[in-house]
């Protein structure tokens, strides 16, 4: 068995088949080799057999489907009708066509563009089986519905998104691919992925503060920073608490004077010029509402926004 790689998987949707034949006489000849080759060890259900005359090798002629572990022997066959059977080759397995490469793991895959690139990697597929063609679909991560119409007959293995997607949206996308002979073989993503932007976060969310502990004079940080995203437009609190609970520093709104803070959806803390509005702060001191220095220890750092609540601990060290 040829193409093997080191996990005992083919590497191609062609592979070749090697064996060898003890000295035959020539009244003998010629000699066929039957291929057969199947998933189970007593070769009840073939896959795919092929015949070849005084050869000691063969190219499937055909694409192999993925598999776990398949089986393959030689049946011999002489002249006078004379038979013989070769013990079973080294089993192989087929893997799946193509290997999804970006957007693409077991968790959420967070993408920055609108058209992301979509790409893969596939199995060689030689002349006449191959080379593969493919279908690429998006699909609705929550339906499974085509969300844009199919990318058909694609001949390279990346393709970027033809229609621009909805932000804050879970999808998941596969590829469908074709040999010349007539099979296919049809791999989706595992988890989905969500297309983010500045100004469309996909979810609303408090991140660490930074540094932490603070301040840090030996970075020039004598603040720490508070970064947080709204997937939504949102009445916004982002308060400091102490272990008890108990306001130490309001952050939003900065002031007595502010009333209900209502922010678009976005990024905070970094993109948005939040330091432009008077009663949005996205840094702490380790004041609190008074002025007054606080004592050193752990803080929260507590922010509401649409209808829901996130919390960080937040260690103040002061020299």
């Amino acid at each position: 068995m040829a193409t093997l790689d080191l996990d005992g998987a083919v590497t191609t949707i062609a592979p070749v088949l090697n064996w060898r034949a003890t000295l035959v006489k020539p009244e003998m000849r010629p000699v066929s080799y039957r291929v057969e080759v199947a998933p189970d060890s007593l070769f009840t259900t073939p896959v795919y057999t092929d015949t070849v005359s005084e050869a000691f090798s063969l190219t499937t002629r055909r694409a192999l489907r993925p598999a776990i572990r398949l089986h393959w022997r030689i049946i011999a066959t002489a002249q006078l009708g004379i038979t013989a059977t070769s013990g079973r080759g080294t089993p192989f397995s087929v893997p799946r066509w193509v290997r999804l490469l970006a957007p693409a793991g077991t968790q959420v895959t967070f993408v920055n563009t609108p058209r992301p690139d979509l790409s893969w990697l596939p199995l060689n597929a030689p002349p006449p089986i191959g080379p593969l063609v493919y279908d690429v679909e998006i699909l609705s991560n929550e339906t499974g519905a085509l969300v844009q119409p199919a990318l058909r007959d694609v001949s390279a293995a990346t393709v970027r998104v033809p229609q621009p997607l909805v932000p804050n949206t879970a999808y998941r996308w596969r590829v469908i691919a074709r040999a010349r002979t007539g099979q296919a073989d049809t791999v989706e993503s595992v988890a989905p992925f969500v297309v983010t932007s500045d100004t469309h976060p996909p979810a609303t969310l408090l991140y660490q503060n930074f540094p932490n502990p603070f301040p840090r004079p030996d970075l020039g940080e004598e603040v720490t920073h508070v970064w947080f995203d709204l997937a939504a437009p949102s009445a916004v609190e982002l308060t400091v608490l102490d272990l008890r609970g108990r306001l130490v520093r309001r952050l939003i709104p900065a002031g007595p004077s502010c009333g209900v803070v209502r922010l678009e959806a976005g990024i905070y803390g970094r993109g948005v010029a939040a330091s432009d509005d008077p009663c949005v702060s996205t840094t702490w001191d380790g004041r609190d509402e008074q002025g007054r220095l606080v004592p050193r220890g752990i803080y929260v750092l507590r922010l509401r926004a649409g209808g829901k609540a996130d919390t960080r601990r937040m260690l103040f060290l002061p020299g």
